[in-house]
């Protein structure tokens, strides 16, 4: 069998949504779908402003900036995630400084921030919510306590409750961040992002920074005296609408996603080569994250994923711990710190589908398949 690796969940209105849009002949720029997307999503998830943007990329971008971010400001990041959460710093001329990583959620570890806290002058800190779960909740209370600003990455868990069940992640922070990509949990026709805030002039700076400095009422004096040096993220009507459509049915693709990782867990049960993420009821599962017992060696992952995909099944390597990335080598560059978890964890997870449209015989083969290869990883490489 060879399992198809995503598979975007979408229909007719969906469809119909778009076609709407392309009859009005308003593709770009602006358009009334990309206001009201933005909006839509910060009421889905209990903040005053949201504002769609191009890829949840620029959206940690343009919070970034609105934070302050500038040359030689340092900003908490984890090291264990997709680098998107931590070039931005770089775009900026920022230094990021690196915090390991905790098992239950693969999120920050919350003893390391406090102590990255504590050991440097932080202008801002960007947290990040892994494979459709929340990190640890008290990543936002340390870092209000500290004074700074926080910047969540909620890219992959956009309608993930936190940990607490109290609300959506990317609510509790400064800044919401969020990716509607085409293999995310909602897309955008493919692209789009969105940053929220509570914050009324950071919203108008936002909008300033996401659209080439032009966010003026004006009709005579938009391209006068321009604010910022602005960015071009912005999102098609099109696309937006796309993604208005998509944020209606965030319950049933939810539950969709959970339902294929119940069946995930009933296959995997009574093994124990594998060790899957804790459950809890707020996770969305983007991905399903499973820890192999490599001894900490990126050889024997390698040999294993080779092995599944000879198979057919599909995955995504795990995230190679962003301190050990080429532009990361120098001391100007960034400031690393002892991350050992992250260091293990990027040679022992791989991530599978649970998508939507996934069929319960293909969760099975997927499951059987691990189970049989797993043992065989373990041990010391050739």
């Amino acid at each position: 069998m060879k399992v198809p690796f995503h598979n975007v969940h979408f229909g007719a209105t969906e469809v119909q949504a778009v076609m709407n849009a392309l009859e009005t002949n308003w593709l770009s720029p602006r358009g009334p779908a990309v206001a009201k997307m933005g909006m839509e999503w910060a009421e889905k998830i209990g903040m005053k402003y949201g504002l769609a943007c191009s890829s949840g990329t620029g959206a940690i971008h343009l919070a970034l900036t609105v934070a302050g971010v500038g040359r030689g400001d340092k900003v908490a990041v984890p090291t264990y995630t997709c680098s998107p959460t931590v070039f931005p710093v770089s775009y900026l001329g920022g230094v990021p400084v690196f915090v390991d990583c905790e098992f239950e959620t693969y999120g920050m570890d919350p003893d390391a921030l406090r102590q990255v806290l504590a050991g440097h002058d932080i202008k801002a800190a960007v947290s990040v919510h892994l494979y459709g779960a929340a990190c640890q909740d008290q990543i936002v209370d340390i870092c209000r306590e500290a004074g700074v600003p926080l910047i969540e990455d909620a890219c992959e868990s956009d309608g993930a409750l936190y940990r607490d069940l109290n609300g959506i992640v990317g609510s509790r922070g400064d800044f919401g961040t969020f990716s509607f990509r085409g293999d995310k949990v909602l897309t955008a026709l493919g692209t789009g992002g969105v940053v929220t805030t509570n914050d009324e002039a950071a919203f108008e700076l936002l909008q300033y920074y996401c659209d080439l400095g032009l966010h003026n009422t004006s009709a005579m004096g938009r391209y006068r005296d321009l604010p910022v040096v602005g960015y071009n993220y912005e999102i098609s009507n099109a696309a937006a609408a796309f993604g208005r459509a998509q944020i209606e049915r965030l319950p049933e693709i939810i539950e969709l996603r959970r339902a294929n990782a119940d069946k995930w867990r009933a296959c995997l049960d009574g093994g124990d080569a594998v060790q899957p993420m804790p459950d809890y009821p707020g996770h969305v599962y983007y991905q399903f994250p499973l820890m192999f017992d490599t001894g900490s060696d990126y050889r024997v992952l390698d040999r294993l994923g080779e092995r599944l995909m000879e198979r057919g099944v599909p995955f995504i390597p795990p995230f190679w711990p962003m301190h050990w990335q080429p532009p990361y080598e120098s001391a100007e560059s960034c400031v690393k710190t002892a991350c050992p978890k992250a260091e293990a964890a990027g040679q022992s997870v791989l991530l599978f589908p649970c998508y939507p449209g996934l069929a319960g015989e293909q969760i099975e083969y997927m499951a059987q398949v691990c189970l049989e290869e797993a043992p065989t990883a373990a041990g010391t490489p050739a």
